[in-house]
């Protein structure tokens, strides 16, 4: 139930801003209000949803949100980076340089850092520096943060 909500948030296919009704979402997922209810819990907790007078709302789109989730992506991509940079192997350091992304003094004049156009290097890079990261706390946030972009890069 979960990943039908997220997937309906993420799409867009739930208006940003726009009140939920419960009954409605659960006569459109054909199932009861309560599992529906229930499901909300997880939205709601990764700020998708928010509580208005009356009931609750998909999280608007607006300005701040999309300055928040872009500030918060950034802080938590530079956590990781700190954690997993001293730990890399030449293994490591070797599939960077193969894929553009080294910073090495050799590499100054070329270098391709990960850009803010998420583009195939800045995705791969994400992907990478996430897989061998171990901050257990921060790796969950960045995957939450995901979640938020995918819903932006939607509409």
């Amino acid at each position: 139930m979960f990943q039908q909500l997220r997937d309906a948030v993420v799409s867009g296919e739930l208006t940003p801003g726009v009140p939920v009704v419960i009954e409605q979402l659960a006569a459109t997922l054909g199932v009861r209000r309560t599992p529906i209810r229930e499901s909300l819990l997880a939205p709601r907790q990764l700020g998708l949803i928010e509580e208005m007078a009356g009931g609750i709302r998909m999280t608007a789109l607006d300005e701040d949100y999309v300055a928040e989730v872009y500030a918060v992506r950034s802080v938590l991509e530079g956590l990781i980076v700190e954690a997993v940079a001293t730990k890399l192997t030449a293994k490591d350091l070797a599939t960077l340089r193969r894929r553009g992304l080294s910073h090495g003094a050799e590499d100054s004049r070329r270098s391709r850092a990960p850009s803010d156009s998420d583009g195939e290097p800045a995705v791969f890079f994400r992907d990478f520096i996430r897989a061998r990261s171990p901050l257990l706390f921060v790796n969950a946030h960045f995957d939450m943060i995901r979640v938020h972009r995918e819903r932006l890069i939607a509409v």
